[in-house]
């Protein structure tokens, strides 16, 4: 509808009077013009303000601005990209798995007025009809100045589904609005829109290869003794050790094998499995031979004292040979194996073992002659080792000759 002032009616019935004078034919012509040429004018105003071309006409603005945007890469720490308005463009790199947060505002005015001659009239009508917002897909309505803040976030995939990441792309954030729904004016539309320029980082790389380094310490032990093994790995979220059972990423344990043993573990992320082995020898224990001590003879009860152990059997007695007037495989002879079977706390507490270790034979079965003998004590390895000399060994001994017979004598002193 179009609105003629007083001044404009009484300059258009003044031609007409003269028109009337003209012939009709002018007449028609003339009063043709009269009628469109206002109407075209005003209708050049609506096709201008109604287009939807820019940003504002016919008194109505739109604007939106992206406020805020922020990046959050997987398992990683948000990132502010953007901090203050900006009407665009923006740019920003982002992976596809990035959460992308990004917030909009969306400013709406009307400044437009006009004055009739007959009936003054301001426009305040609630001018804008709706507005639909990219952000959330939705339609709300507004006031003739008013403000709306937008803001969504998800997966950057999920805003581009179908952006492969690597070739840069763009996120349009637009409003469209409809104005007018209330006024004299036609409706018509206003749309802005701001942009951000997307640049990808490509695609995720792929997990880490899994490493593992496993090592035992010592690798080579004798039977009883332990070893120590470790094992450190990367980009792995679990292990599984050869024996069985499931171990942490990183570690240790102490083991005594009592044969030679293979260890292995196997360590698995997402980028696949590994498995390293370490191998541990296990020895038979050096032979050690027999330590002791030739303590004492007596004479007068024919009787010779000392101790014996194995260190290779500590806690078991062992025997020990004695021999007269020569040492063994050199012109002595053997008299008899004696047990090692008194305790000697001295001995134990002294070494550090336990059992009986001691021994106190009667020679006079064999000796009681008379006769002055160096005697010589040998203790046996339990194992079939060497058989070494005792300690402060041989010793002299010179027991009186027997008195007849002896019956009921111990040879062996037990």
């Amino acid at each position: 509808m179009f609105i003629i002032s007083s001044g404009e009616i009484s300059i258009i019935f003044t031609v007409y009077v003269i028109i009337l004078k003209m012939s009709r034919k002018i007449y028609f012509a003339f009063l043709t013009l009269v009628v469109t040429l206002p109407a075209v004018f005003y209708g050049a105003q609506l096709v201008s303000a109604h287009s939807g071309g820019g940003t504002s006409a016919h008194g109505e603005t739109v604007d939106i601005k992206v406020q805020r945007i922020e990046v959050t890469p997987p398992g990683g720490t948000m990132q502010i990209l953007l901090s203050s308005p900006s009407d665009g463009p923006v740019t920003i790199n982002v992976g596809l798995d990035d959460y992308l947060y990004i917030s909009t505002r969306i400013t709406t005015t009307t400044t437009d007025s006009w004055t009739d001659n007959i009936n003054p009239f301001a426009e305040n009508w609630p001018d804008i009809g709706e507005c639909v917002d990219w952000a959330v897909s939705t339609a709300f309505d507004g006031s003739p100045n008013d403000t709306f803040d937008h803001a969504t976030g998800t997966k950057v995939r999920n805003f581009l589904s179908a952006w492969d990441g690597v070739v840069d792309t763009q996120i349009i954030a637009n409003v469209t609005c409809a104005f007018g729904s209330y006024s004299f004016s036609d409706p018509h539309k206003l749309y802005d829109e701001v942009t951000i320029i997307v640049k990808g980082k490509g695609s995720p790389p792929p997990p880490g290869a899994p490493t593992l380094t496993l090592t035992a310490n010592p690798t080579s032990i004798t039977s009883g003794q332990s070893t120590t093994v470790s094992w450190s790995s990367t980009n792995t979220t679990s292990c599984t050790g050869s024996r069985g059972g499931s171990y942490p990423t990183s570690g240790s344990f102490v083991d005594s094998p009592s044969s030679t043993i293979t260890y292995g573990m196997t360590c698995t992320g997402s980028g696949g499995s590994i498995t390293k082995s370490v191998t541990v020898t296990v020895g038979s224990v050096a032979n050690r031979a027999p330590v002791g001590y030739h303590d004492t003879v007596n004479n007068s009860t024919c009787r010779t004292t000392g101790w014996a152990y194995d260190p290779d059997s500590s806690s078991t007695s062992i025997a020990v040979h004695i021999y007269k007037d020569g040492p063994a495989g050199g012109g002595g002879t053997i008299l008899d194996s004696f047990p090692t079977n008194v305790f000697r706390s001295d001995v134990n507490s002294t070494y550090g073992v336990s059992g009986n270790h001691g021994f106190d034979a009667n020679l006079s079965s064999y000796i009681a002659d008379g006769i002055s003998h160096p005697i010589y004590v040998y203790a046996i390895d339990a194992t079939g080792g060497a058989n070494p000399l005792l300690n402060n060994s041989p010793r002299t001994i010179q027991c009186a000759a027997a008195v007849g017979p002896q019956p009921g004598v111990d040879i062996k002193g037990q």
